[in-house]
């Protein structure tokens, strides 16, 4: 903001240590910093402790569940989200329903991005949370499409979250097409069948995978990687091997990448849908 390279914040508390020099200091020293009365500095210590392969997911999780400092529990929430383990899906189911109006968005970005259905029940319970937020609503509404429409209407029938409305059978009605339109796979009913057809609109076909990069729709990963293989145009081909690299998150991350791997060992793809598997491949082992 100021520009001025000599310019310095200065801490009021003389037992403050100078951030810029600790910035280098062992491990030893942040975890020590972690029972700090400051969360910023706590925050600071988790990122640092994850950089140097200091903390575990599983003592991340822990210091997630245990702060009373919602910018704490952000840090080691977002640090969860580099993690291939069970503890990113966990902290997603906890982060939906947390106090902090941020992570409970982040946690339904997330959700859409990972897509496992062991996030349905938590993901119905806050759709159906009149309290949750505007923005986290907007988000989870933007992640809802990327879950099975089946699964979530059983979950919807299972839990019977308006069952204390006097109006529940209207309720449910109205989240069951709003489900049905809009908030589940059915969304892209139209566009996969697009994929299959006999005369396939070009510019629709475009669109669609473009749109994937930011919406990994996990439940038609095996329709997808058909359409790879029985797909003709080169162009399309690698358009959709560059979108597969954006499902990083997802909970089929792994099938993909084997999908990704065979392509890039087959010689019937041309060396450019090949080397853009292997992109794909690294992009996905993040």
């Amino acid at each position: 903001m100021l520009g001025d390279p000599t310019f310095a914040f200065v801490s009021k508390d003389k037992k403050m240590f100078d951030v810029n020099k600790a910035l280098h200091a062992e491990p030893s020293f942040w975890k020590k910093q972690l029972a700090s009365q400051y969360p910023v500095v706590q925050a600071l210590a988790l990122e640092l402790l994850a950089n140097a392969d200091a903390v575990t997911p599983a003592q991340l999780l822990e210091y997630y569940k245990s702060s009373p400092n919602f910018l704490t529990r952000l840090s080691a929430f977002m640090l969860l989200t580099q993690c291939k383990s069970p503890e990113f899906l966990e902290v997603i189911k906890l982060g939906l329903n947390d106090s902090y109006e941020l992570i409970r968005r982040f946690s339904a970005v997330y959700a859409g991005k990972n897509g496992s259905p062991e996030l349905i029940p938590y993901i119905i319970r806050s759709f159906a949370n009149n309290q949750k937020g505007s923005r986290v609503n907007f988000q989870l509404q933007n992640a809802m499409p990327m879950f099975s429409y089946d699964a979530l209407i059983t979950e919807l029938e299972s839990q019977r979250p308006y069952k204390h409305h006097y109006d529940e059978a209207d309720m449910v009605a109205n989240a069951k097409a709003a489900i049905a339109n809009r908030f589940s796979d059915k969304k892209y009913v139209k566009d996969l069948a697009q994929l299959m057809a006999s005369e396939p609109d070009a510019r629709e076909i475009r669109a669609f995978i473009r749109q994937m990069r930011n919406n990994p729709l996990h439940p038609a990963i095996d329709q997808l990687v058909s359409y790879l293989y029985s797909c003709q145009d080169e162009e399309f081909r690698i358009k959709l091997i560059e979108a597969f690299g954006w499902f990083n998150y997802s909970y089929r991350a792994s099938e993909v990448a084997k999908h990704m791997q065979a392509v890039a060992d087959d010689s019937r793809f041309s060396d450019k849908v090949r080397n853009e598997a292997r992109k794909t491949m690294a992009r996905l082992s993040f």
